[in-house]
């Protein structure tokens, strides 16, 4: 998900049935400064199936929250249990960058596209991973990752081979 996909994320959006969640909203800055939600990058409304530990580490965190439960997935009291700032996803991150001494650029989005390059070496089809970023196209998908596509077919090709 995008940095303004998981900081719109509701609780109302995340299935524990189905190990789904839902993206449907992100949050943007606005013109005067605030954050406001709207609608994901390129329309990019979906639903992605998670895995079982994920869903259990969000319950866990759905219980912490007691009865200071905010309709946000994250939320803390210092945002009175509203959406956390974008800016804030990436000032925490670069705390923990600090701390485990990461000197080299890292981003959140970086972690988008780690996920989308282990499913491609995964052998997960382009379009599955398309439909999962939330990306316009298919096309969109292949020109961001064609060094991992095409990385993956040599090596399919040297298997064969050999």
């Amino acid at each position: 998900m995008r940095v303004g996909e998981v900081a719109a994320l509701k609780w109302q959006h995340v299935d524990f049935k189905t190990n789904t969640i839902m993206v449907r909203k992100t949050q943007k800055k606005s013109t005067k400064g605030g954050e406001l939600l709207g609608k994901p990058k390129y329309n990019s409304i979906r639903d992605i199936v998670v895995s079982q530990e994920t869903m259990d580490i969000l319950k866990t965190l759905k219980e912490s929250y007691g009865d200071k439960i905010s309709e946000y997935v994250f939320s803390s009291y210092r945002s009175h249990w509203k959406a956390i700032s974008t800016d804030t996803y990436r000032d925490v991150l670069q705390v923990y960058k600090e701390r485990v001494g990461m000197t080299r650029p890292f981003t959140f989005h970086d972690i988008r596209h780690t996920n989308a390059s282990l499913m491609i070496y995964a052998g997960v089809p382009i379009s599955v991973v398309s439909e999962r970023l939330g990306h316009s196209s298919v096309a969109v998908t292949y020109s961001t990752y064609a060094h991992g596509i095409n990385d993956c077919a040599e090596r399919r090709q040297a298997l064969v081979t050999a």
